[in-house]
């Protein structure tokens, strides 16, 4: 079957979700608490706000305290397993050979596993647009939904990509265990890359120390401000995520499923 002519199988989709509900259901809750304890702490530092460094009730606090470091983890995780349970885990307990067996083809069964991870990734981040802009209509100023938002939408694409990422290896790697060790040294990385600016930027051991990050936290300021940053952010990692899925349309094409 030609690539030009794939279609998704939805029923794939859907099932392939729903054999990870459990997961996601963890995923979610964590999402919750996340914005519980950044709120939370939050709401302790507004009295101690200083000219110097005005956490106390911006946004900036929030996302440079507490969001970001646990969103990094909660969702880096959530990128890196969710396509090692649909590729690999299914690789070798022979469930996609069971499905070659149908009249999908090989195309067609990878492209509907890489479309569910995409779409549980999409819903996540919907659901937690409406649950972080509800709680955050009761404690912040409405002129920071629109920081909010841009974040968000950055998390996506991070978590998009390093899913991509995963997935790819997953198809490529013949142990799960060798995509895990790579898409895992990734999100270390970035949460590494992270931890050491937020530190320099802080203590002001380095006025501006940038970085490379999947998840594309290097210029947070120009985030915030919501100019074109975000946009050029799209522009980059949407033909990324469109080769990833490629590559791993051409990989598995040949791959033999039978190990």
């Amino acid at each position: 079957m030609k690539l030009s002519t794939t279609k998704i199988n939805w029923t794939i989709v859907k099932r392939s979700i729903k054999s990870n509900l459990s997961f996601l259901i963890v995923i979610t809750i964590c999402i919750a608490i996340l914005f519980i304890l950044g709120l939370t702490a939050e709401i302790v530092k507004q009295d101690k706000a200083t000219a110097e460094k005005p956490y106390g009730n911006t946004i900036a606090g929030f996302n440079q305290t507490v969001y970001q470091p646990l969103g990094i983890i909660i969702f880096g995780l959530l990128a890196i397993l969710l396509p090692t349970k649909l590729v690999s885990n299914e690789i070798e307990n022979t469930s996609l050979a069971i499905l070659m067996v149908s009249k999908n083809s090989r195309y067609t069964i990878l492209l509907s596993k890489y479309m569910a991870v995409f779409f549980t990734i999409f819903g996540l981040f919907i659901f937690q647009m409406i649950f972080g802009m509800t709680l955050l209509t009761k404690f912040f100023k409405v002129e920071d939904y629109g920081k909010f938002i841009n974040l968000n939408w950055t998390y996506f694409l991070g978590t998009w990509t390093l899913a991509s990422i995963s997935f790819i290896f997953n198809v490529f790697c013949k142990k799960r265990m060798n995509a895990l060790l790579i898409s895992g040294g990734i999100l270390v990385g970035s949460l590494a890359m992270f931890t050491i600016s937020f530190i320099f930027n802080e203590y002001e051991v380095i006025s501006k120390f940038r970085y490379v990050s999947v998840f594309g936290f290097s210029d947070l300021e120009t985030i915030l401000k919501g100019d074109w940053t975000m946009v050029f952010a799209y522009l980059v990692g949407l033909p990324i995520n469109i080769g990833l899925l490629f590559g791993s349309l051409f990989i598995f094409k040949n791959k033999n499923l039978l190990l």
